[in-house]
Order: C-alpha cells, then sequence, then structure tokens
C-alpha cells in the first residue's frame, strides 16, 4: 500500500511526510524549489538508502500508463511523464554533484544507469549527457 501522508505544523511547515509524498514532490513539476531539492538530496539518507531512492524514482518514472486513457488524455500523460524525467535528472544531477564520489556502489551506479537509457526518448540529450558525464567523472 502506498502511503500518502503529509502532516504540516500551524505556521504551514512540513512535521512529517511519507516517503512516497517526498517522491512525488521530487518529481512533481508543480513543486520546483531548488532549495528543497539540494536539502532532499543531502539528507535523504535519514529516511531511505541510496538504492531505495532509486527503486522509487525509477518505479514512479516507468510505472505504464492507466489502460483507460486514450487520444488526448494519452498524450498528456506522455508530456507529464517527460516533465517527470526531466525533474529526476535535474534532482540526480543535483545528487552527483554533492555526494557521488569512487566509492559510490557499482550496483547503484549501474541501477542508476539504466534508468536513464528509459528516459533517452523523453529528455533532451544534452541534459542526458551531461549527467552521464557526471556520473563516469
Amino acid at each position: 500500500m502506498v502511503s500518502r501522508k503529509c502532516e504540516m505544523d500551524d505556521e504551514g511547515r512540513i512535521k512529517y511526510v511519507s516517503r512516497d509524498m517526498l517522491i512525488a514532490a521530487i518529481v512533481s513539476d508543480k513543486f520546483i524549489d531548488k532549495n528543497f531539492n539540494e536539502t532532499f538530496v543531502l539528507t535523504h539518507n535519514l529516511y531511505m538508502t541510496d538504492m531505495e531512492l532509486i527503486e522509487l524514482l525509477t518505479e514512479r518514472a516507468l510505472a505504464p500508463p492507466p489502460p483507460s486513457l486514450s487520444g488526448r488524455e494519452l498524450e498528456a500523460h506522455h508530456r507529464f511523464v517527460s516533465a517527470m524525467h526531466l525533474r529526476i535528472v535535474v534532482m540526480l544531477k543535483t545528487w552527483v554533484q554533492k555526494l557521488w564520489n569512487t566509492k559510490t556502489e557499482p550496483e547503484l551506479v549501474a541501477r542508476v544507469k539504466g534508468m536513464l537509457a528509459h528516459f533517452s526518448k523523453s529528455c533532451p540529450p544534452k541534459a542526458l549527457d551531461t549527467l552521464e558525464r557526471l556520473i563516469d567523472r
């Protein structure tokens, strides 16, 4: 079961948020906040491993469209997915720039590159190439 829980304090600050809601915020094109993105990247290990993060991102990014969609709805879904893929690339770029190093687990590197291979039709090649170069440095 997917947990979509978020609690706010009286001043509108987040007190608690589920992992699923965090992932939804990271990939949303409606919630673009560089500070949130960087804070998430720097603190995600408090509530999930690097591998869990990649698994959650991959699961969300590669989920098939609902079978009931057709025509314009399907086109809108594809635009949404393309925007989500680009948001993931931006988040991964921040992660790689801030935390990636030669000690990053080879399995994690392979999982990230595998996910990026699925984005080749939905993301600008330059964004993917830049991220690949950062990963390989």
